[in-house]
């Protein structure tokens, strides 16, 4: 087998559903990039109480920044045409 090395670096990884939220945890700002851009998405993001704290309909463009969230842990909902995936973020 072979084994890789990989360089530190700020970098995206994209998971392997094409999404990344990064930071995380986060200040409050943070960007969410989505790798299957050529697809309008929607983003929905809800508290742990089930509010929705921020929703952006019909974006197309692969990175999306969001800001000023107070602190605490959020569900991120991405939707496109096909499938509804959710990530957590955590604001501290």
């Amino acid at each position: 087998s072979k084994i890789s090395t990989k360089a530190v670096k700020e970098e995206i990884v994209a998971e392997p559903d094409g999404i990344s939220l990064y930071p995380n945890p986060s200040n409050g700002e943070f960007t969410l990039y989505y790798s299957n851009s050529n697809k309008t998405y929607t983003i929905e993001i809800f508290s742990m109480l089930g509010q929705t704290v921020f929703l952006k309909e019909n974006i197309k463009q692969s990175s999306v920044p969001i800001t000023n969230l107070p602190k605490g842990i959020y569900l991120v909902k991405i939707t496109d045409d096909s499938k509804s995936t959710n990530k957590k973020i955590i604001i501290n």
